[in-house]
């Protein structure tokens, strides 16, 4: 039952079990059925199909609390439906408020970072911020490439959108989600070492971010724009006091910011 698709039901057989036994968490009944809510939640991870049926395994995992299943829950934490996020991250908060240091959630990093390329936004933004959680350094070189990689974003979003542009928000402001994405993953390079802008990643990816601010496409521009400002590398400095004049204002928005958020920058701007 507490599988069963029907969030109240779940909630109900819960209530229920507790007035039954209060410790029922802790019986041989709960961990006899770990294995099999495990199974449940890697194959529905796998179909991408029944998000009701992983959020009830990842909150029965959640409610029975053995660590065994903080691996499998960050395996799965990557999907494109947010309220399956939440019930994992709700899930691994109950077994371990400090899961991301757990060896079982380092064990998922290679998981995590297969998923960066992943065609869906929510799921690159979700791979990245556990991977900022996890803070393992093998995750700085994947991270950046989702900061570089912006022809594959760009085709992602024609191709499984359609034509136009998409936004979201952030700060009370409208947002493409390229940057959205571009913001998960500085976030997470930062919690994992807040000198990863002089990586040599890093450093490498600024030369290939330059050749893509000429590019037609406008949410292409902002992305790069972006990300150059983030890494703050003074070869962009002209390029984006350049990018101030671009047809659209969003672009020359960007380019602002940019210029004025990153002290290197900002001073040899002046």
């Amino acid at each position: 039952m507490l599988m069963y698709k029907n969030g109240a039901v779940q909630k109900v057989a819960a209530e229920a079990l507790a007035k039954v036994d209060p410790n029922w968490r802790k019986s041989e009944a709960a961990r006899a059925a770990i294995p099999t809510f495990m199974a449940a939640l890697k194959e529905q991870a796998l179909k991408e199909q029944d998000s009701a049926m992983l959020e009830g395994a990842a909150e029965a995992l959640g409610e029975i609390g053995d660590k065994r299943a903080i691996e499998p829950l960050v395996a799965a934490l990557p999907h494109k439906y947010e309220k399956v996020q939440e019930a994992i991250l709700k899930a691994l908060a109950k077994i371990d408020p400090n899961w991301g240091k757990s060896e079982a959630a380092w064990a998922a990093v290679p998981v995590l970072v297969a998923v960066l390329k992943d065609k869906e936004s929510s799921v690159r933004q979700a791979a990245a911020q556990a991977l900022g959680r996890i803070g393992d350094e093998h995750a700085i070189e994947p991270l950046v490439m989702v900061l570089n990689d912006h022809h594959y974003t760009t085709q992602v979003y024609h191709t499984t959108h359609g034509e136009g542009v998409y936004y979201t928000t952030y700060g009370g402001r409208e947002e493409h989600l390229a940057v959205k994405t571009n913001r998960a993953a500085a976030e997470a390079l930062a919690k994992i070492d807040p000198n990863w802008r002089k990586s040599e990643a890093a450093q490498a990816a600024v030369l290939v971010l330059l050749s893509a601010l000429k590019d037609e496409q406008e949410s292409l521009r902002q992305a790069t724009i972006w990300a150059l400002g983030q890494i703050g590398d003074t070869r962009a400095t002209n390029p984006l006091i350049e990018a101030l004049k671009d047809k659209q204002w969003k672009v020359r928005e960007i380019a602002a910011e940019a210029l004025g958020g990153c002290p290197r920058i900002r001073e040899e701007a002046l």
